[in-house]
């Protein structure tokens, strides 16, 4: 594997602990609906979204997580290929 491709999986590894770090924090700390306020332009609306991005919810949970599979497979193909 190259040195670029060892970069990109540290790199996604090394976002995804922080992302799943961060969501596993405030979801044990921060009760459902809480607003903070850090600035007078930045709020925190703590809010759970039942399906994708925006809200969208096409065909179920199941679908959900066959896209979720093809997204992880389609960053392992470009990082292997690039």
């Amino acid at each position: 594997m190259s040195l670029k491709a060892k970069l990109a999986w540290w790199i996604i590894g090394l976002v995804l602990i922080i992302d799943q770090s961060i969501k596993i924090y405030i979801k044990l700390n921060y009760p459902l609906g809480m607003v903070k306020e850090y600035a007078d332009w930045a709020y925190l609306y703590f809010t759970e979204n039942p399906g994708m991005a925006f809200g969208i919810e096409w065909g179920g949970r199941v679908w959900k997580i066959v896209i979720d599979y093809f997204q992880i497979i389609g960053v392992w193909i470009w990082c292997v290929v690039c």
